[in-house]
């Protein structure tokens, strides 16, 4: 293996542990400012979305379950559990639209004609 291989695959490995090492970072910060977990998963998701974003595709796939699961929670009578999951499911929907409206002006699908 040439050098130039070893030292690409070194930074891609470094890389990812880097992401981790952020991700870790932003839990540890949630937990020494005292949010609760809502807070805290709200903001490492969107940490991780900064990094390595998703696909839309993924994403609508999540926030369908996320509301399927809180209309769950909401016949079990877990109403703040249902409440934590239906916000988080409204945050992965708006991240869809965000991602659909920069895919769409990126690539100048709205142009004046």
């Amino acid at each position: 293996m040439s050098d130039s291989v070893k030292i690409k695959s070194k930074l891609i490995i470094d890389q990812k542990y880097f992401d981790y090492f952020l991700i870790v970072i932003s839990v540890i910060l949630g937990l020494y400012l005292n949010w609760e977990i809502l807070d805290i998963t709200l903001f490492s998701f969107i940490i991780w979305q900064i990094i390595r974003p998703l696909s839309r595709k993924n994403l609508n796939v999540n926030a369908f379950f996320l509301l399927f699961l809180a209309l769950i929670l909401l016949f079990l009578k877990k109403g703040q559990w249902a409440e934590d999951v239906s916000f988080l499911a409204f945050c992965s929907l708006i991240t869809v639209v965000i991602m659909a409206a920069i895919q769409t002006f990126s690539k100048g699908e709205l142009s004046d004609k």
